[in-house]
């Protein structure tokens, strides 16, 4: 991927997250302000490679804290660095954790986000990952144990901000308009219920990945 495409992902996820800085969510009853990654998003944008490699390193240091979307953009760089395994590996969690992310909203307009990540990433690495499906099978294993050893430490309901109601009401409030918040309903899945969810996710995530791979090596056989 050229420089010319990674500014172009770059700037869509800044405007995508920029929404989080004001912008308020109704989600499991209670009107949540999303934190903003963007100033993570500018710091992997940064071209002088020890500056980025310190960027880099501090979000591997605690990689629970950080949203699907720069876990994306961590898969990327570390790609564009050679370190293709680890690009593998980062980009299945951040898959993952986007399904589960995605399993907990309700607003069907917000949910096609964590596809649409996804692809776009994934249109650069998982050429390679294909490659080699023993590895392959060996590297996902390892991203969903880690997804399922580990604790979110991120609010999952960034992804809420990719629907169609949060845009409208923060472009409304940016031109000065009043925003009617007695029609808002609630857009997260009530919490007491996120546990299963996860659990069930990982489940299916696994049982699909199982079924694409045996598919991938039946069509290598052939």
């Amino acid at each position: 991927m050229n420089h010319k495409n990674l500014f172009l992902i770059l700037t869509t996820l800044f405007i995508s997250l920029s929404y989080c800085q004001s912008s308020k969510v109704n989600t499991t009853g209670e009107s949540t302000k999303i934190d903003s990654q963007k100033e993570i998003l500018n710091l992997l944008k940064n071209k002088d490679p020890e500056i980025l490699e310190k960027n880099l390193g501090t979000i591997l240091l605690n990689p629970n804290k950080y949203n699907p979307t720069i876990l994306y953009v961590v898969s990327l760089k570390l790609f564009e660095q050679e370190k293709k395994d680890d690009a593998v590996f980062w980009y299945y969690v951040a898959q993952l954790r986007a399904r589960y992310d995605s399993n907990l909203c309700l607003d069907k307009s917000a949910k096609q986000a964590a596809g649409q990540l996804g692809s776009m990433f994934g249109k650069k690495i998982n050429p390679y990952a294909f490659e080699d499906l023993v590895e392959l099978e060996i590297i996902v294993n390892k991203a969903i144990a880690f997804v399922k050893e580990n604790e979110e430490d991120y609010d999952h309901r960034w992804i809420n901000l990719h629907g169609m109601s949060p845009m409208i009401k923060s472009l409304a409030e940016k031109e000065g308009k009043s925003v009617n918040t007695s029609e808002d309903t609630a857009v997260t899945k009530p919490q007491e219920e996120w546990p299963a969810i996860k659990k069930e996710t990982i489940k299916t995530y696994q049982a699909s990945f199982n079924e694409a791979l045996a598919e991938l090596k039946k069509r290598k056989k052939m």
